[in-house]
């Protein structure tokens, strides 16, 4: 009877054991499984932050070219309005004269 009861004790020994080496084991790989959604998570956040970089580089190169060929059509419009007052100032000097005289 003592022999049955020392192999119950030894074989609860051994399940308790067990028991304990599958939790360590549980805890680990919670761990890691932790550890490796954190990994995941860290190389889309660089993922999504490249590509956010991509499209703002291409937003700022098609908003600088924009402001460039608008910058080369204000100075083609002002040299132009400045070719035509050089043209004509004297002309409309007269006219305004004129119009101030006759009034």
């Amino acid at each position: 009877m003592d022999n049955i009861i020392k192999q119950i004790l030894e074989i609860d020994a051994k399940a308790q054991e067990k028991l304990e080496c599958a939790r360590a084991e549980r805890d680990a790989m919670k761990v890691q499984v932790d550890q490796e959604a954190q990994r995941a998570a860290e190389k889309l956040r660089e993922e999504c932050e490249a590509r956010i970089q991509k499209i703002y580089d291409r937003e700022k190169d098609a908003a600088d070219k924009e402001v460039t060929e608008i910058r080369s059509d204000t100075e083609k419009r002002q040299s132009a309005l400045e070719a035509l007052f050089a043209e004509n100032h004297a002309a409309w000097a007269e006219e305004v004269a004129e119009a101030v005289l006759n009034a």
